[in-house]
């Protein structure tokens, strides 16, 4: 699995995550970052790695549904059957500043907060944004929320890849 941090400040959108790929007991660093930039959205991966491949290269991210909710419900997830059919992912998206989270092939919401997480070291990168939230350096809380997630998660490891739209 993996850690999936995003913030949202001063108009800009953030997302980091760590580079571990794992196939049981077996883990090994990814060249291909699991965060990725496309056009005016910002997205992150958790789970097999052909989703975020079908993600970054076969589907159209750009939402012309008025309502973003239902895009993703109807269009993004509906693809990613074909490659997930055990909706084993779970991502992360960030458009025109909020942050939406899917789980299990299921939207789950839109944060009511400026941060979220998802991934195998969510709890751990969640409860490290809530206390460096007076922090102003979003680069930086989201490296020290990736740190706690690998400090506590088997399946959370460094280096980190830091993104921003």
């Amino acid at each position: 699995m993996t850690c999936i941090v995003g913030i949202v400040q001063d108009g800009k959108m953030w997302m980091g995550a760590d580079t571990c790929v794992s196939f049981g007991d077996y883990y090994m660093n990814s060249e291909e970052p699991k965060v990725f930039i496309n056009k005016d959205i910002i997205c992150g991966v958790a789970g097999p790695v052909i989703v975020r491949q079908e993600l970054q290269y076969n589907i159209d991210l750009q939402f012309v549904l008025p309502d973003i909710k239902a895009h993703i419900l109807t269009k993004i997830l509906p693809s990613l059957k074909k490659v997930d059919d055990k909706d084993e992912a779970e991502l992360l998206i960030g458009y025109k500043g909020k942050l939406y989270e899917t789980n299990k092939g299921v939207l789950l919401c839109s944060s009511t907060k400026n941060y979220a997480s998802v991934g195998a070291g969510y709890a751990y990168a969640l409860g490290c944004l809530y206390t460096t939230r007076d922090c102003k350096d979003p680069e930086h809380r989201i490296l020290l929320a990736l740190e706690a997630a690998e400090q506590f998660s088997s399946s959370v490891k460094g280096p980190f890849n830091v993104l921003c739209l």
